[in-house]
């Protein structure tokens, strides 16, 4: 715990001015040897010294476990936001594969009455999308079982296709 923080604030001698009740308890003792020590018995420096100086590690100490339990709770909570991110970036990316697996169904149902063979070069070109969506979307219709990847492309029964139903109303571009 570093005296000093980055903004000039003196955070870690508040925290440990927070634990009063051990400093309190300690400078309070040494006081009171203090104290007796001017009435007339004379206590010894070695002795009110380290109960001034343990009063004040023990402060020290404590409020470095609290500072240790509110960064393990801020690690906690940004490892949970940072889970629930991921989760809901996988549910965007799903629900746009599906998008694109809707743009190449439509785009088949138009081009193919029967079964063909279709490479993602040729909907590249025809839809303007990127060779990577279209793949994306062959992997979700390849999942339902609409198109079945071969050496030579991908083949498609229109058959298969009338029992799908694009989830999203999507067209092929014009």
């Amino acid at each position: 715990m570093s005296v000093l923080r980055a903004d000039g604030s003196f955070q870690a001698l508040l925290s440990i001015a927070r634990q009063w009740k051990y400093v309190l308890t300690s400078s309070s003792l040494a006081a009171l040897l203090a104290f007796v020590s001017i009435a007339g018995w004379r206590a010894p420096r070695w002795l009110w010294i380290p109960v001034l100086f343990i009063g004040f590690l023990i402060a020290y100490i404590e409020a470095w476990k609290q500072q240790r339990l509110r960064w393990r709770e801020e690690q906690k909570r940004c490892e949970t936001l940072q889970v629930e991110a991921n989760e809901r970036c996988n549910a965007l990316l799903s629900e746009a594969d599906e998008i694109y697996a809707d743009i190449v169904l439509a785009w088949l149902k138009e081009h193919f009455h029967a079964t063909g063979f279709v490479s993602p070069e040729h909907l590249v070109k025809d839809l303007n999308l990127s060779q990577e969506k279209i793949e994306r979307g062959f992997a979700v219709l390849e999942k339902l079982q609409l198109l079945t990847r071969l050496p030579v492309g991908w083949k498609f029964t229109a058959s298969d296709a009338i029992r799908a139903i694009p989830k999203f109303k999507t067209a092929a571009p014009q």
